[in-house]
């Protein structure tokens, strides 16, 4: 038994140590950072494509996202 609780703590510990060592993507680093300046978000999904469109006084940044996965950011300043 104490081998698998063992086992179970190590599998957990790197499981932990390789999901936080992963680096932000571009996309996922903008809506940070426009969520942190008060952005208001506005999201539209349909037949497989995904747009989000995030805007503050000063910067607007448009992502679009279509059914095969290719990602298209738009920055405006």
């Amino acid at each position: 038994m104490k081998r698998y609780t063992y086992l179970a703590a190590v599998l957990l510990g790197l499981t932990l140590s390789v999901t936080s060592c992963r680096e932000k993507s571009e996309k996922e680093k903008l809506i940070e950072e426009m969520k942190e300046d008060g952005a208001t978000i506005k999201e539209k999904s349909d037949d497989g494509d995904y747009k989000l469109k995030m805007e503050t006084d000063d910067k607007e940044v448009k992502i679009k996202e279509d059914a095969d996965g290719e990602t298209k950011i738009k920055v405006d300043n």
